[in-house]
């Protein structure tokens, strides 16, 4: 039984702005344009049990499994993309044990298969064939395989296939680093969307990671390391003593190794500001109700987010960093708590949690056990009361997404 309260809130299967709720399920009553009307019977709906609080897994299958067209009815452009994608691109597939085992076997199967085949010498002929092959197998698993696991395990051979494949091609003598990332960026968003792999949302996230992979490359260009090693080369040491010598002592180093870290420059940005996009891309997913695709660049924007906080926090001062990183923290949890993604909302609130005991504790410079103690309780204060500031907020905002189009808050009659 639903506690969701009797009410307009927004139609499931986006086809009306406003659908009402009666307490127990939704009903034939809608609102779009400011303008009541009434929809057809719901039982469909109904019979999923998807109420507003639980998400819209079950009513999208629903949609599909009545001929309807999706989230995005009729709709053209991206929308309509979408729609021909399938089910996949709305509905986040359930977790089953069978299918991630499945899955990982046959990585590991098309893995062990390549180390054990390529040749030491000259190994991208080889490679861009076994490349090939696993593609092939793999989608032909997708295609025709009468059980789930094998389908599984065709997404895994993929996963190896495509990578091995694209940098078989690309991969040359010359200084082209980022044409591989941007090669594998369009070949998984290809395999998503073309027959075989269409609607992995693993694909469409690992492109997405690739294509700002791609465009960090040409934005950072050389990285510190390489910089230093070439004084060594050409035996300039007086530009290595000035240069390179605090190159392992980076504030960052902690968290990513000096050669990520001294790549940044304007790399990080790149990353922070793609992670903003996908970020607001998975925001207008959730809200067209395209969750399957939302969740591909919610994994993406989670983790170049935290990239690019990584890349840049050593380069905003003793408070700075700490602020900066709550911020990017408490975007996370926003855009994960508006589309019901627990692990982006818990990922994000890590995030704004450690910004948040990083400021108490550079603030107050503990130096006893007393003083640590001191700072953590101080730290947990903080982030509860921030829990308190924000509540009443959120219920605000709910609300008001919750109200009918025509200003009504009467139930229909």
């Amino acid at each position: 039984m639903s506690s969701t309260p009797a009410g307009w809130y927004t139609d499931p299967s986006g086809r009306f702005e406003k659908r009402y709720w009666d307490g127990a399920r939704w009903t034939e009553h809608v609102v779009t344009g400011g303008v009541q009307s009434v929809d057809g019977p719901q039982e469909p709906v109904a019979a999923t049990g998807a109420y507003p609080e639980t998400g819209y897994i079950g009513v999208q299958q629903a949609i599909f499994a009545t001929g309807g067209a999706g989230a995005g009815a009729g709709g053209s452009g991206i929308t309509g993309f979408l729609d021909r994608v399938g089910p996949d691109a709305v509905d986040r597939p359930e977790p089953m044990l069978r299918a991630a085992l499945a899955g990982l076997g046959g990585l590991v199967l098309a893995f062990g298969f390549l180390v054990r085949l390529l040749p030491d010498d000259d190994p991208r002929v080889i490679a861009g064939i076994l490349g090939a092959a696993f593609v092939i197998v793999g989608a032909g698993l997708r295609l025709a395989a009468p059980i789930q696991a094998l389908k599984s395990a065709g997404t895994g051979i993929g996963l190896v296939g495509i990578p091995t494949l694209v940098i078989a091609i690309t991969v040359s003598d010359a200084e082209n680093g980022w044409l591989p990332s941007l090669a594998l960026a369009v070949a998984f968003a290809l395999a998503w969307a073309l027959p075989g792999y269409r609607g992995r949302t693993l694909y469409l996230g690992i492109g997405a990671l690739f294509l700002l992979s791609a465009i960090g490359v040409l934005v950072g260009g050389d990285s510190k390391v390489e910089e230093c090693n070439r004084y060594i080369e050409e035996g300039d040491f007086d530009s290595f003593d000035e240069e390179c010598q605090d190159l392992y002592s980076d504030p960052t180093a902690f968290i990513l190794p000096p050669e990520v870290v001294t790549n940044a420059g304007d790399a990080g940005y790149v990353y922070l500001v793609g992670g903003a996009a996908y970020l607001g891309a998975t925001w207008w997913l959730d809200k067209k109700r395209y969750r399957g695709a939302g969740t591909a660049f919610a994994a993406a924007g989670v983790f170049a987010s935290f990239l690019g906080t990584a890349l840049l926090v050593g380069d905003y001062g003793d408070y700075g960093a700490p602020l900066f990183t709550t911020v990017v923290g408490a975007v996370v949890c926003v855009v994960g708590a508006h589309g019901g993604r627990r692990a982006t909302s818990w990922l994000g609130a890590l995030l704004t949690s450690i910004g948040v005991i990083w400021f108490v504790v550079t603030a107050m410079k503990p130096e006893n056990d007393d003083d640590i103690s001191v700072a953590v309780i101080l730290s947990g204060l903080a982030l509860v009361g921030i829990a308190l500031a924000v509540e009443p907020i959120q219920r605000s905002l709910a609300t008001r997404s919750s109200a009918p189009s025509d200003g009504s808050d009467a139930p229909p009659s």
